[in-house]
């Protein structure tokens, strides 16, 4: 066996069995996706402020290019750039719509999945945990 392959199996073993083993609520999970969703949407918004930060260099180094020869290696770099930036905005715009379509709510800024709590009890998005009532 690999040893990555073990040492998913153990770290998933480390924090699943003692939650299952206590019967505690997994309101830790929900911390976790929110904490990622966050940082995945960082991340995109910083690879977008970079990719329009290239193409505007690329336009400044063409514009300001005295040399065709240099000038054409500029231009092939600004429409790199603006290429690059035209297919990330389509595919979060793709993405957006397909998620509109099939029904998600995708200008939700803080999703937190739902849990099915036991008979009686309803899950408080307050406290992200299954209370009486």
């Amino acid at each position: 066996m690999k040893k990555s392959a073990l040492f998913t199996i153990a770290l998933t073993a480390l924090l699943v069995i003692p939650a299952v083993a206590l019967a505690q609520n997994f309101t830790y999970v929900n911390n976790w996706l929110n904490q990622a969703l966050y940082w995945l949407r960082l991340a995109i918004t910083v690879l977008m402020i970079a990719m329009t930060l290239f193409f505007l260099f690329g336009v400044f180094n063409f514009i300001r290019e005295q040399d065709p020869g240099e000038a054409a290696k500029k231009k092939q770099i600004m429409w790199n750039g603006l290429i690059g930036l035209f297919i990330s905005v389509a595919v979060w715009g793709i993405i957006r719509i397909a998620g509109n379509v099939i029904g998600v709510d995708v200008n939700n800024q803080n999703p937190t999945p739902d849990i099915t709590c036991p008979p009686g009890m309803s899950y408080s998005r307050g406290t992200g945990t299954c209370v009486v009532g």
